[in-house]
């Protein structure tokens, strides 16, 4: 189907939380951090960005990405 174009682009490090859950599946922040190597702050702050703007959601702690 169509992808509506956001209206605000993902920063490189949306993108690569975004790619990381679409790889390895749903994860825990501190999992997501862990791997990127970012802290857990910085991760979950972009984690709350991406699920305003329909990207990821959240179950029990655990983020993936919108199907």
């Amino acid at each position: 189907g169509a992808i509506n174009q956001p209206k605000i682009q993902m920063s490189e490090k949306e993108s690569s939380l975004v790619t990381h859950l679409t790889i390895f599946g749903p994860a825990s922040v501190n999992e997501i951090a862990r791997s990127l190597g970012i802290s857990a702050g910085e991760t979950s702050a972009h984690l709350m960005s991406l699920f305003l703007r329909g990207y990821v959601v959240e179950e029990r702690g655990v983020w993936g990405v919108v199907q």
